[in-house]
């Protein structure tokens, strides 16, 4: 959550495994309470649109996202429309998702 909003003050819970083994593919989820169809936010002409939200997750040091072709379809059907990828090649354990469709 960025930290230019109201959002900032809001608590977010994550719902992460407590242990993964090597090479497995687990599923992350990270909510935030607001109700976002009714939040609109102003945008660069002034006027108001509904509001985008995103994540930052930050891992341990080693992990990655997996491959795309690696995701189970069941996963790849739930995240339709979500973009994430990698913060940068020298931080691939940081990764950034949104906005939230």
């Amino acid at each position: 959550v960025c930290a230019n909003c109201h959002l900032a003050s809001k608590l977010t819970e994550a719902r992460i495994p407590q242990s993964v083994l090597p090479d497995t593919i687990f599923k992350a989820q990270i909510d935030i309470p607001a109700k976002y169809s009714k939040r609109m936010q102003p945008i660069a002409d002034g006027s108001k649109a509904k509001m985008n939200v995103g994540a930052i997750a930050v891992m341990p040091e080693g992990w990655r996202l997996a491959p795309k072709d690696r995701l189970p379809k069941v996963l790849k059907k739930e995240m339709k429309g979500l973009s994430w990828s990698p913060y940068s090649k020298e931080y691939p354990n940081i990764v950034v998702a949104g906005p939230v469709p």
